[in-house]
């Protein structure tokens, strides 16, 4: 059931206000195509049905299995590559010198959040990350670091997304999306045709449902924040928005990454932008 023009109109307006997934009209058969699990499993007949359900208070689960079917979820452990060697040779190196000189009484873990964490790929990345830099850490003589020094906030909008994260139970497919056979060896434990994540590393990690629209439901004092490929979807003022929502979140000296297309015409004067490598970052000024 393709929408007319006129649902068409409403339901884009529901999503932008949802979660400001921002469609054009070529994206028609892409809403019905989504949505037509959503229909028949609540049993409804028409899209003008689903919109008023949305707009009811009441029908919450409604609401949820929309941003369920409508969320993007497409992730991979270590996805594009640069901008974890990135955060591996300069931000955590970094992060770990002011943590150790900071006093512990006054900031007891280093904090990274994922926004936007999908299925959890990126935060499993992240702590892959941690655990071998802390190892290094112990065998040199450095500043000693452990897991437990490290705290991982993962957030997303979608209800499943979430469920799927907190489980960090992956197929043989999506492990062999950018994890080595050492590291899927180490930091995995085959389950009859799956692989599941540690639980040293699920216990850094703490899963929670939040939208980024909602500066409520945003953690503070972040260190490090992770929004790549989420603000791609969303129109230019609302793009604009979240970054300064964002960019409040961040300790001075912390960090915000988003995807290589995510730009917008105007950022905060509260971040610089700065190059490690081929990677683009934005550090709160002091």
């Amino acid at each position: 059931m393709i929408p007319t023009d006129s649902e068409f109109a409403q339901l884009t307006e529901l999503f932008k206000s949802l979660f400001g997934l921002s469609l054009g009209q070529e994206k028609r058969y892409l809403i019905s195509l989504r949505l037509e699990s959503v229909l028949q499993k609540h049993q409804l007949k028409s899209y003008p049905e689903l919109l008023a359900r949305c707009q009811n208070s009441m029908f919450s689960d409604i609401r949820a299995d929309v941003i369920d079917a409508m969320t993007t979820r497409e992730t991979s452990f270590f996805r594009d590559t640069h901008p974890f060697q990135a955060i591996e040779s300069s931000i955590l190196p970094e992060l770990i010198q002011r943590w150790s000189t900071s006093g512990i009484s006054s900031r007891d873990k280093i904090r990274i959040w994922s926004a936007a964490c999908s299925t959890g790929q990126e935060v499993y990345s992240l702590a892959i990350l941690i655990e071998e830099l802390c190892r290094r850490t112990q065998a040199t003589g450095s500043v000693k670091t452990s897991l437990n020094d490290f705290s991982i906030i993962a957030t997303d909008i979608s209800n499943q997304a979430i469920q799927d994260a907190r489980a960090g139970k992956y197929s043989l497919f999506e492990v062999q999306r950018g994890l080595s056979d050492l590291r899927r060896q180490q930091f995995f434990t085959p389950t009859g045709q799956c692989f599941q994540v540690r639980d040293e590393l699920k216990r850094i990690a703490e899963f929670r449902h939040g939208n980024i629209l909602q500066r409520s439901s945003m953690p503070n004092n972040i260190d490090l924040i992770m929004c790549r490929n989420v603000l791609l979807y969303f129109d230019e003022a609302r793009r604009v928005q979240v970054i300064e929502d964002l960019a409040q979140c961040l300790r001075s000296g912390g960090y915000l990454m988003l995807g290589a297309a995510e730009i917008t015409s105007r950022f905060p004067s509260s971040l610089e932008q700065i190059s490690i490598g081929p990677t683009v970052v934005y550090r709160k000024r002091a």
